[in-house]
């Protein structure tokens, strides 16, 4: 994953890409993702996200799996630190459904190491990771 970020006094933007090799040959064809395996469908894909940072939430619509959903993003900065959270509301056969992604990000002293901890929330439970980024 190669992520780019550009802060000015009033956005955070952040750019993601990730490389992911593609199936073996001999992978299995159909299931969820047509073969492609799970994850790389919602919120798994590459994307340009704006944050704002005079303490609004900023609302933008995606394409979700049963049309446009909207997504509600939310960023507080202080200091070599930030705080980062994204909302998305899709509405399902047995209801709606809410998933929250909260990241906090330290940056090194010498300003060449990004520390991001995130934790997501979903209806089948809380998992937390943390990622490691090399300033290039």
């Amino acid at each position: 994953m190669t992520m780019t970020v550009a802060q000015t006094d009033k956005e955070l933007k952040v750019t993601t890409e990730t490389k992911r090799p593609g199936p073996p040959a001999d992978a299995p064809q159909g299931g969820p993702g047509g073969g492609r395996g799970m994850g790389r469908g919602f919120g798994g894909g590459d994307s340009t996200i704006a944050y704002s940072l005079d303490g609004k939430e900023t609302v933008v619509e995606i394409d979700g799996p049963n049309g446009k959903m909207p997504v509600k993003y939310k960023a507080a900065m202080e200091a070599s630190k930030a705080t980062l959270s994204a909302t998305r509301t899709l509405s399902g056969p047995m209801g709606d459904i809410t998933m929250t992604t909260k990241d906090s990000w330290s940056l090194s002293a010498e300003g060449k190491t990004l520390t991001v901890v995130r934790e997501q929330s979903t209806p089948r439970g809380t998992n937390s990771s943390t990622m490691v980024f090399a300033k290039k």
